[in-house]
C-alpha cells in the first residue's frame, strides 16, 4: 500500500469532516441571529402601537382608566376627536407549536389609518405585565383607577422554534425584552 495515498485520504477526510463542522456552524449561528432579528423586530412593532396608545392615556373630556390588572389594560380617551375605548389584553391561550409560553396579546382600539374605525390587532408575546402607580416615578402601586399617575408596561416576545438546548435538556427560545414606566401628562394633576 502506497503510504502517501493514505496519508493523502487521511489529510481530505480531516478537510471535509472540518468542512462539515464549519457549515453546520454557519447554519446554526444564522439560524439564532434570524430568530433573534424576528423576535426584535415584532418587539419593536408591538412597543411603537403601545406607546403610541399611552399617549392618549388621560386625554380628552369624560377620558378614564375603565380597567387594569397583570393582563389587561384598557381606558378610554380623546382620539381624532372622538371618545375611543383602547384595551390591551393578554389572552390565557396561545399558538400551538413547540413554545408552551407563548401567548396572544389582543390591542383593540383605533384604527392607525387615520379612520375612526375601532381595529383588534393580535400578537404572540411569552409576556405581558402592566402595573399602574399612584406616583410619578412609580414607587407606590395604584389601587384604585382614579389614582393612576403612571404605567409600567412589561413586554416579552420569544421565539416560536428553539434555537438550541440548555444544559438542563429544555429548548432555548430566541427572546426580546421591553418594558418602560410612562408618565402621561395627562394624568397630572
Amino acid at each position: 500500500m502506497n503510504m502517501g495515498y493514505v496519508i493523502s485520504v487521511i489529510i481530505g477526510g480531516l478537510f471535509l469532516i472540518s468542512a462539515v463542522v464549519l457549515k453546520n456552524n454557519i447554519f446554526k449561528s444564522s439560524h439564532e441571529t434570524t430568530f433573534h432579528l424576528v423576535t426584535n423586530n415584532e418587539i419593536d412593532n408591538i412597543r411603537q402601537i403601545i406607546s403610541h396608545d399611552m399617549r392618549h392615556v388621560g386625554f380628552g373630556r369624560n377620558n378614564e382608566i375603565v380597567q387594569f390588572n397583570d393582563s389587561t389594560f384598557h381606558f378610554r380617551a380623546a382620539a381624532d376627536g372622538e371618545l375611543r375605548d383602547f384595551s390591551w389584553t393578554i389572552l390565557p391561550n396561545g399558538p400551538s407549536g413547540s413554545n408552551p409560553s407563548l401567548r396572544f396579546l389582543e390591542r383593540t382600539g383605533p384604527a392607525h389609518d387615520g379612520t375612526l374605525n375601532q381595529q383588534t390587532y393580535t400578537f404572540t408575546v411569552s409576556h405581558f405585565r402592566v402595573v399602574p402607580f399612584q406616583d410619578e416615578l412609580g414607587t407606590v402601586v395604584s389601587t384604585s383607577t382614579e389614582e393612576v399617575r403612571s404605567i409600567w408596561i412589561e413586554l416579552e416576545v420569544m421565539s416560536a422554534e428553539p434555537i438550541g438546548t440548555n444544559s438542563d435538556g429544555t429548548f432555548q427560545y430566541a427572546t426580546s425584552r421591553w418594558n418602560k414606566l410612562f408618565r402621561p401628562h395627562n394624568l397630572n394633576i
